[in-house]
C-alpha cells in the first residue's frame, strides 16, 4: 500500500515531516508559553536549583524503583 503513511490535506499533495514536527512544536511551545503568561504555569523552584541539577539529571533514578 503505497503511501499509506503520508499525511495529506483534502487529498493534495503530502505534507513533509519538517512542517508536522514544526506545527506540533510550535503547538506545544504556544500552550506552555500561553500558559506561563497568563499564570497557569506556576513553579516555586527557583531557576539556580534547574541550573544546579540539570546537569546531574541523567544519575537520578524514579523513587519508587
Amino acid at each position: 500500500m503505497r503511501g499509506a503513511l503520508d499525511l495529506t490535506v483534502t487529498h493534495r499533495q503530502p505534507v513533509p515531516g519538517w512542517v508536522v514536527a514544526g506545527d506540533i512544536a510550535l503547538l506545544f511551545f504556544g500552550i506552555v508559553g500561553y500558559a506561563q503568561l497568563s499564570n497557569h504555569w506556576q513553579t516555586a523552584i527557583p531557576a539556580a536549583t534547574y541550573i544546579e541539577i540539570i546537569p546531574n539529571a541523567n544519575s537520578f533514578g524514579h523513587p519508587g524503583y
